[in-house]
């Protein structure tokens, strides 16, 4: 078996039909979880594009890009792309979760992109106030001994982020793995952003207990879906995993929708505008 020093030696062709075949077999060899679309709320790619065509889709967001960009913590440092955040700030915007979950913390360009949504959330609506924030990561991504973030180039840790827009308050912090997370915690969320282990293994478990921990009316949210396992960028790249759990789950649970978003309004990496999320939910229009 190559090591992964070796794999990285490998042609990129032959390094992509690996990482599809191992993805594969582990998925194989999972056995059926149940997944309960019962909660998800109702969703359709025409309603959620109307979502980002909004004016005012963007409204506060001005503050977040700022201190993400002084720190470097974009998408330059292993972050999710300006694009992305953007749909994910007008999706928190337009929804409107109370409660909301992250898996795969890393840098914190996208756990400050939904804390500033939930502190807009709160600043238009003052009666509901502006929720809450809990985001999972396997590492201690705040460690002031071994600072981790220095390693994607960021100059801040998530939390110093938080506090430079006055949006700590709203964030919890868990280190851990999700899946034990997502079987001990008791709290239900209106939105989960899953952006952690990448292996299909791992998304079809992880799909399955987010949808047990969700509020009635609630979506699941994954990152670096790749439809049809096709490109979305000019380098060619493809992660495998998260669309070969949604395939399977689709396959098992014909009640549940996958949209992928597509193109975005903006420019998400590449001189592109195609983006690799995708929502979750039941067929039919947006209802919330």
């Amino acid at each position: 078996m190559l090591g992964r020093a070796a794999t990285r030696l490998l042609p990129k062709g032959l390094r992509r039909r690996r990482l599809l075949v191992r993805n594969r077999k582990q998925l194989a060899s999972m056995p059926r979880e149940e997944l309960d679309v019962s909660r998800l709320g109702s969703v359709s790619g025409a309603s959620l594009a109307r979502l980002f065509h909004d004016p005012l889709a963007l409204l506060g967001m001005e503050d977040a890009e700022r201190i993400l960009g002084e720190a470097c913590a974009g998408e330059g440092g292993g972050g999710v792309n300006p694009g992305d955040r953007k749909a994910l700030f007008a999706l928190v915007r337009a929804l409107r979760p109370r409660q909301v979950l992250e898996v795969g913390t890393h840098v914190g360009s996208s756990t400050v992109t939904l804390a500033a949504a939930l502190r807009e959330n709160g600043r238009r609506d003052p009666s509901a106030g502006p929720g809450r924030l809990v985001t999972v990561d396997l590492r201690d991504v705040n460690d002031p001994a071994t600072r981790p973030w220095l390693e994607s180039g960021s100059r801040r840790s998530p939390r110093e982020l938080l506090v430079a827009g006055d949006d700590e308050d709203l964030v919890t912090f868990v280190m851990g793995d999700a899946t034990a997370y997502l079987r001990e915690c008791t709290s239900t969320f209106d939105l989960v952003f899953l952006d952690g282990d990448h292996s299909a293994a791992a998304v079809y478990r992880e799909v399955t207990l987010a949808a047990r921990r969700l509020a009635p009316g609630g979506c699941i949210v994954l990152h670096d879906c790749f439809p049809g396992l096709e490109p979305l960028w000019r380098d060619g790249e493809v992660i495998p995993g998260p669309w070969l759990a949604v395939e399977r789950l689709q396959r098992e649970c014909p009640g549940l929708c996958a949209v992928p978003l597509g193109k975005l309004p903006w420019p998400t990496k590449q001189g592109s505008s195609r983006t690799s999320l995708l929502v979750l939910g039941r067929a039919a229009a947006l209802s919330r």
